[in-house]
């Protein structure tokens, strides 16, 4: 009898310092603590939330095991890389090492969905070559 793995197709992992990296150039955004991790606004007004000990992988892990999920595909959720204006390419960039870093130590366990730049098309196709180049190990 073959056993089939479950896939989570949606969880997020934000790579630390993602969310600075992205608004590092908009004053208009800002990163507060919460008692549940911490809230992105916008000019005073809740975006989204960066829960507490979402990059606890060995907790993940065992969140999944007990789940049955053999496989996550990671993404950043509702981060949005146009927000970091003409810094998209370079936001990309960090977002998806960080995310290609996860999934490199647990390759068995998790593969990520790439973020592009938006604002110039050259650079939205080299990071998608670049992202689609990250090969898991078998």
């Amino acid at each position: 009898m073959t056993v089939q793995q479950m896939i989570d197709v949606h969880a997020h992992v934000y790579p630390a310092g993602c969310f600075t990296e992205v608004i590092k150039s908009r004053p208009d955004f800002k990163l507060v603590d919460n008692p549940r991790g911490q809230s992105l606004l916008y000019r005073g007004s809740h975006v989204m939330s960066l829960p507490m000990d979402q990059d606890n992988l060995p907790k993940r892990l065992a969140s999944m095991d007990e789940a049955g999920i053999g496989m996550a595909i990671l993404s950043v959720g509702a981060l949005n890389i146009g927000w970091a204006g003409s810094g998209d390419a370079a936001a990309a960039r960090f977002v998806n090492d960080g995310l290609a870093a996860v999934c490199r130590q647990y390759p068995t366990r998790f593969r990520f969905v790439a973020v592009l730049p938006c604002t110039k098309q050259n650079e939205m196709a080299q990071e998608l070559d670049r992202a689609l180049a990250w090969a898991p190990p078998a």
